[in-house]
């Protein structure tokens, strides 16, 4: 079962990939139809408990197709050809263009109430990173979501909604409704700068995804005969350059005894955290900090305070993930 699952993310992530290079809109719709269906086969062979999160994916993302078809069918009525590149795009397809991104993103409150697997956060990441990519590309043709005032009201009310719900100990979902929020205000406001919260996001919550995966079971998938004796002659090797370290670095051992080498292991998972909290030299301050100064010098004083506020609680319930993380210490497999 569980690599039917990976098959079926793989699956996904091809319909993704189609998505990143289409050239015109029907390749557009394709990918995004493929995705759909991986989406309808994971939500059927979802285990009782994970399958309703799955299925409050698949209606907004067969809406999003749906969108992207009715584009391409107004665009080649209107111009007489449906490739992306065109000098010619009606604001009317970049705008079902737009709005099928932010369903494909899942925006508040479209966003699934409980992810209930480390599968369904796999496949949300591809279909959030799928969405920002579609938005970036849109803006990046022409800024017309900006010229549409309910698209930063709908960032404005994920941003607020997902602290509030990470505050509460929800943990997961609250951080990706507040990470997309976050994401679509400054595609509305920032144009023309390289997505960094694209980035950020999907590394951030991709690290916390496989950290979650490998909570769930101690046991190690049998592994190929040719892997199993690389990893023998690769442990041999370590093992003897580790002994002549020790035997160098007699201080080495009471490093090893210390509580931050214990640590070790949640080392990726905090730099994520952190990176969602837009903690200084991690990728997420980039876009935080972009955002924080174009509210100020677009004299949104209001908005700021509203997206501060929202971080606060954001901050609160990622403080609770971290100690989380850390008590999980002895459970995790460092391999």
């Amino acid at each position: 079962r569980r690599t039917l699952w990976h098959g079926l993310i793989l699956a996904a992530l091809a319909g993704v990939l189609l998505m990143l290079m289409a050239a015109n809109l029907p390749t557009l719709a394709l990918g995004s139809g493929l995705i759909d269906l991986t989406l309808m086969a994971m939500a059927v062979l979802a285990m009782a408990g994970t399958g309703r999160g799955g299925w409050r994916m698949v209606v907004p993302s067969v809406a999003s197709t749906l969108l992207l078809v009715a584009a391409g069918l107004q665009m080649s009525t209107a111009v007489g050809t449906s490739v992306l590149s065109a000098t010619r795009i009606t604001d009317q397809a970049l705008v079902l263009l737009g709005i099928a991104g932010l369903l494909r993103i899942l925006i508040y409150p479209f966003h699934p109430r409980r992810l209930g697997s480390p599968q369904n956060a796999a496949t949300l990441i591809l279909l959030v990173g799928s969405g920002l990519y579609l938005l970036a590309r849109v803006q990046g043709i022409a800024p017309v979501l900006t010229g549409h005032a309910w698209v930063f009201s709908m960032a404005g009310v994920a941003i607020l909604a997902g602290g509030i719900v990470s505050w509460t100990g929800r943990g997961w979902g609250g951080v990706a409704i507040h990470q997309t929020g976050l994401a679509l205000a400054l595609a509305f406001l920032v144009t023309g700068m390289i997505p960094w919260f694209l980035i950020g996001l999907v590394c951030a919550l991709g690290t916390l995804a496989i950290w979650w995966d490998s909570s769930l079971d101690e046991k190690r998938s049998p592994r190929p005969g040719w892997l199993e004796r690389s990893v023998q002659v690769a442990a041999s090797g370590w093992a003897v350059l580790e002994a002549r370290i020790e035997n160098a670095m007699p201080a080495q051992e009471r490093w090893r005894e210390t509580r931050i080498f214990q640590y070790r292991v949640a080392l990726l998972p905090t730099i994520a955290l952190l990176s969602l909290a837009g903690a200084p030299f991690t990728v997420g301050a980039v876009s935080r900090w972009a955002l924080y100064s174009r509210l100020l010098v677009a004299s949104g004083i209001a908005q700021l305070a509203l997206v501060l506020i929202a971080d606060t609680f954001l901050v609160v319930g990622l403080w609770t993930v971290f100690r989380r993380v850390l008590e999980q210490i002895s459970e995790r497999r460092p391999g």
